[in-house]
């Protein structure tokens, strides 16, 4: 009885460590995708192309802030100006992707690449092809 006991609780390991949710990060976590997800946001690294590009120079950023309630805010940073935007957010796809809708009804989406209570990584491909990297940290 212990070794198949022991058989079906190797079996059941493997077959959590091979579903992995996202591209990078752990296989299982018990605290759900929303949990993480509902956080302020601060990015940290955003990439073109694998490319880094400047962020948090000359006063420029960008905020995140996912509410509970399915709604978001988003502030872009322009050293003395700030640019808002809200709307609400939806996770599709087996909860790998986020989907954004605007205020003013236009949507993004984005693949969840990484998220951890204290890490997010984000990918997007805008209108010209170009796959879009955002890394955030919780704030």
């Amino acid at each position: 009885m212990k070794k198949i006991t022991s058989i079906l609780s190797l079996l059941l390991l493997f077959t959590i460590a091979s579903c992995t949710k996202f591209e990078e990060g752990s296989n299982f976590s018990i605290i759900t995708v929303k949990a993480r997800i509902v956080n302020d946001w601060k990015l940290s690294d955003y990439q073109v192309n694998g490319v880094s590009q400047p962020v948090n120079s000359n006063g420029a950023g960008l905020e995140m802030k996912f509410n509970k309630d399915n709604t978001f805010t988003r502030t872009w940073i322009f050293g003395p100006i700030n640019m808002p935007e809200s709307g609400t957010w939806t996770l599709l796809d087996g909860k790998t992707s986020i989907l954004l809708t605007k205020a003013d009804g236009s949507l993004e989406k984005y693949t969840i690449v990484q998220l951890k209570n204290n890490a997010l990584k984000a990918r997007s491909t805008d209108a010209n092809g170009n796959t879009n990297l955002y890394i955030f940290a919780s704030k």
